[in-house]
């Protein structure tokens, strides 16, 4: 079942120097957008998955290779779970 959940965010790290070590900070800050330059994007994992077995399909199809191979160690759990 699918969280309703963006597909990605950005951690706000407006402030943030480099040194800092993120388990300090006070606080901080998710959006749906960039807000600052040095906001850092995820993406969601399960999004990531399907991506990733689209191209290893395409691999398979289009070039002979084997999805298993492609998708390595995780190949079985994510196939047993679509």
């Amino acid at each position: 079942m699918k969280i309703p959940a963006p597909t990605r965010i950005f951690l706000n790290l407006n402030g943030v120097e480099p040194g800092d070590k993120f388990e300090d900070l006070a606080e901080v800050t998710w959006s749906e957008e960039r807000v600052w330059e040095q906001d850092v994007e995820y993406i969601r994992f399960d999004e990531v998955e399907n991506i990733l077995i689209r191209v290893a399909e395409k691999w398979g199809k289009e070039y002979g290779g084997s999805r298993k191979c492609i998708l390595g160690r995780r190949a079985k759990t994510i196939l047993e779970n679509r």
